[in-house]
């Protein structure tokens, strides 16, 4: 039985550790491998995303001055058409120049206020 526990204390020592210590070791160095291969997967990807995000922030702003632009052209056109229609009236109706009679005629333009100036482009009533 001596002769039996030294063997298997032998094979112990002989072949069982070093199998487990290289098992070990491969383990360890797969593991690191992997995580460094993770830490460049996380960042590329992460990285790609930004870059992705940005030209979709991008893409909304310049969609937006686009719509702003479309607007601010369509305002200037609202403005000068109803500037001429003012103008028109207060040529055919020269009466029209109480200010009370203004803000009735500014409120059914769907306008703030209505300023008549003179050649100067000085303010002659509101």
């Amino acid at each position: 039985m001596n002769n039996e526990n030294r063997r298997q204390g032998s094979f112990k020592n002989k072949v069982l550790f070093p199998v487990v210590a290289i098992f070990s070791v491969s383990i360890l160095i797969i593991s690191a491998i992997n995580y460094a291969h993770l830490h460049s997967t996380i960042k590329t990807k992460t990285i790609a995303n930004l870059e992705i995000f940005t030209i979709d922030v991008l893409l909304d702003i310049r969609h937006l001055h686009v719509i702003m632009e479309t607007a601010k052209q369509t305002l200037t056109g609202k403005h000068i058409a109803i500037a001429k229609t003012l103008t028109g009236l207060l040529e055919k109706m020269p009466e029209l120049k109480t200010h009370e009679e203004l803000k009735g005629l500014a409120s059914s333009l769907d306008a703030i206020e209505i300023n008549i100036v003179n050649q100067n482009g000085i303010n002659r009533q509101q």
